[in-house]
């Protein structure tokens, strides 16, 4: 059998319309590009994997009787992968028309770029912000003070751009790029990697993330290894924001510290590293103390400020006992009010 050009390598856990959308925009919108389509589901309970081969029988489906993680799954598709180059999609993704052709394009005719990411769009249609550069403290103050809500009206991001990009500082995942450029830290729901970048710097490290986090420690590692990420706004994604996490709302808050505070620890110095947890930890502290205050009253939103407490409790637990961090927040942690 000829070695497809690419292969896609799509993660799933339940949300089988969401996979069904991604599966079938393969289909509809790739042409000019032989291609592979591999889904590793993590232990649904919707029935997704025999729904998936019953309507896409061309589709491979690796099914996982427990939830691995999104890292560690994603290396179970790539090991399974035949194509030159591998598209990571999230499960919430849908591609438009050719964009897996244009991305192999450039990964054809630029032997200096590793990886390539697709414009994202919002269901929309509106640009969706989805470079950034890698972590680091003050936008993930920012993100910790001021909500999202706030943060990204067009006014008020306007602002936060044009100062940031005054002063330098690095503002995170907070602009939108109009242009094609080589970047930092692409959002890891849709982007290519060259199959000789997988076997120079290895795949995700899925013993450290077992979710969030996992693509900005491999971007990081691809380019001190001399590869060009490069973003284009010639292939393009919808990308329906947030539909995989909100099922998880809480454990998802906890997982993104752990994971965080666990890249900067393999990354950074033993300083970095205290300096952070002492600022993010007052932060989080402060959240703490103020849902714990309002849980003490009745109320339709009692329950939620219960679950906030919790959530922010065993952050800060994370913080101060690294042995803590070696338990699965996804699968081994029994809360009082977290599902």
């Amino acid at each position: 059998m000829l070695r497809p050009d690419v292969s896609v390598v799509i993660v799933s856990h339940n949300g089988f319309e969401l996979t069904h959308a991604c599966v079938s925009s393969i289909l509809r919108n790739t042409h000019e590009v032989s291609y592979e389509i591999i889904v590793v589901d993590n232990a649904s309970t919707d029935g997704t994997p025999q729904s998936l081969l019953q309507m896409f029988p061309s589709t491979r489906v690796i099914v996982n009787n427990v939830n691995i993680g999104y890292g560690a799954a994603c290396n179970q598709g790539m090991r399974a992968a035949n194509g030159r180059y591998v598209m990571i999609l999230n499960n919430d993704t849908e591609v438009l028309d050719g964009a897996l052709a244009n991305l192999a394009k450039i990964l054809d005719h630029r032997s200096d770029i590793g990886v390539v990411a697709p414009k994202l769009l919002n269901p929309d249609r509106t640009i969706q912000p989805s470079i950034s550069r890698f972590p680091s403290l003050i936008p993930i103050m920012i993100r910790q003070i001021v909500p999202a809500s706030i943060v990204e009206q067009r006014g008020i991001l306007r602002l936060i751009r044009w100062t940031a990009r005054g002063l330098g500082i690095n503002i995170g995942r907070l602009d939108e790029y109009v242009h094609s450029t080589e970047v930092e830290c692409p959002m890891g729901s849709a982007f290519m990697i060259r199959r000789k970048v997988i076997e120079e710097v290895g795949m995700f490290d899925a013993q450290r993330f077992f979710l969030f986090t996992e693509e900005a420690d491999w971007f990081y590692r691809i380019r001190n290894a001399g590869w060009k990420i490069y973003y284009t706004v010639d292939a393009t994604a919808l990308h329906h924001r947030h539909q995989s996490v909100n099922r998880y709302k809480y454990r998802y808050l906890i997982q993104q510290h752990k994971s965080l505070l666990q890249y900067f620890e393999k990354h950074s110095s033993v300083s970095f590293v205290l300096t952070y947890k002492l600022l993010v930890g007052m932060i989080v502290f402060a959240k703490a103390t103020f849902h714990a205050m309002l849980s003490m009253f009745s109320g339709s939103k009692r329950l939620d400020h219960q679950r906030s407490f919790e959530a922010y409790k065993t952050i800060l637990n994370f913080f101060v006992n690294r042995n803590l961090r070696n338990r699965n927040v996804m699968r081994e942690w029994q809360f009082k009010y977290i599902e």
